[in-house]
């Protein structure tokens, strides 16, 4: 799903509800390539999101789920995957 549409679903499932449980990053199909799943509680369902990195970046879903960030500062650090949209996040050589 591209950026956009990975936003906007998300917003779409904060508004009827969602909650944010978790979310994995897996290997993509090359060393720079990430894919990422979402997992969401909506009225007692599992609904789940994915998305692909774009050059190590994707968008944050911090703004509609403030329970993302500490996730995302870790796979930040561990993996250098950078949340475009994460205020908490500081990316290697860039000013706080």
């Amino acid at each position: 799903m591209n950026h956009d549409t990975f936003l906007k679903a998300a917003r779409k499932l904060r508004e009827q509800g969602g909650r944010l449980m978790t979310f994995t990053v897996m290997s993509g199909r090359s060393r720079q390539e990430f894919d990422l799943c979402y997992y969401f509680e909506v009225d007692g369902e599992v609904k789940t999101l994915e998305t692909r990195t774009v050059r190590r970046s994707a968008p944050s879903l911090f703004s509609y789920f403030s329970n993302s960030d500490f996730s995302e500062r870790e796979v930040n650090q561990d993996l250098k995957i950078k949340f475009v949209g994460n205020p908490n996040l500081q990316v290697e050589g860039e000013e706080p």
